[in-house]
């Protein structure tokens, strides 16, 4: 994997030929170590995604990424996936996660006004997780996002899967056509 100074680099360069006006998956591990690509394909969704996850980034540290490797695609919408560095190090309380993630979405909502801001949960395995979920929630509706349950369970492929369903539904935003929704459906 690319240390995280590099994928800054290589992000500014994919940015170079991306479409903006899509969707942007940001995030760290689990979000980073999704198949996104291959799982667009076998899903056949027709919308423009893209992953700017690094893996290992923590909230704070995702502030750095914003400028250079997500306002670049002016996405109509941004799911986040953070925290589960935090609580997996288990140095921080939920309540200073919860005020760095806050200062993340200012930051966001600064960077790109129109943007859609999704926030999605952590996996309930790790410590701490429910009443940082809890609070995630609130934070979601405090700032007018939107909150997503990510599933819980070991990582593995069928956890990648299940997190993938869980994002599907954001692709599409409001722009599904007829053979979207029975792709999506059925």
């Amino acid at each position: 994997m690319l240390k995280k100074i590099d994928m800054v680099s290589a992000y500014q360069t994919l940015n170079q030929v991306a479409e903006a006006a899509g969707v942007v998956l940001f995030g760290s591990t689990t979000a980073a170590n999704l198949p996104l690509n291959e799982l667009l394909q076998d899903f056949g969704v027709s919308c423009t995604v893209y992953n700017r996850s690094v893996e290992g980034l923590t909230i704070e540290q995702a502030e750095s990424y914003i400028q250079p490797c997500i306002t670049p695609l002016m996405p109509k919408m941004i799911l986040l996936h953070f925290g589960e560095e935090e609580l997996t190090a288990g140095t921080q309380s939920v309540d200073s996660i919860i005020e760095a993630y806050r200062w993340l979405l200012y930051q966001l909502h600064t960077a790109m006004p129109d943007s859609r801001l999704v926030l999605i949960s952590v996996n309930k395995q790790l410590p701490q997780a429910t009443a940082y979920n809890r609070a995630l929630q609130e934070l979601a509706k405090e700032y007018g996002c939107q909150y997503a349950e990510a599933p819980t369970g070991k990582m593995s492929e069928a956890y990648e899967l299940q997190f993938f369903q869980t994002l599907r539904g954001f692709f599409y935003d409001y722009t599904m056509n007829l053979s979207d929704i029975f792709r999506y459906c059925g």
